[in-house]
């Protein structure tokens, strides 16, 4: 299985200054990469809800920050391997977790 990671350049493309609005249903993902993902409520504090499917088909629901998330516009993608994927997952748990405490 092969996942998609985005090149560094749409960092710069999110974030407030830009004023990109985001809507119920679009398709988007995280700068640094990993699964398509789709706005499931737009909340306060330029935060997003997304929805997702992990590799064992379970609905993901996390809550990102607008500057660190992009719309997708499939351009400027690259295929990683699944290592890479459980790479970047571990760090996403461990995000997580970090916010949790």
């Amino acid at each position: 299985m092969t996942f998609l990671l985005s090149f560094a350049l749409h960092k710069s493309n999110i974030n407030m200054e830009n004023n990109i609005e985001f809507t119920k249903g679009e398709t988007v993902r995280l700068n640094s990469g990993g699964p398509l993902m789709t706005v499931s409520n737009v909340l306060s504090n330029n935060q997003i809800e997304c929805v997702w499917f992990n590799d064992e088909d379970e609905v993901c629901i996390h809550s990102f920050d607008t500057e660190i998330i992009f719309p997708d516009n499939d351009e400027d993608w690259i295929e990683v391997d699944e290592d890479d994927q459980k790479d970047w997952e571990e760090e996403e748990k461990e995000v997580s977790e970090t916010e949790k405490e």
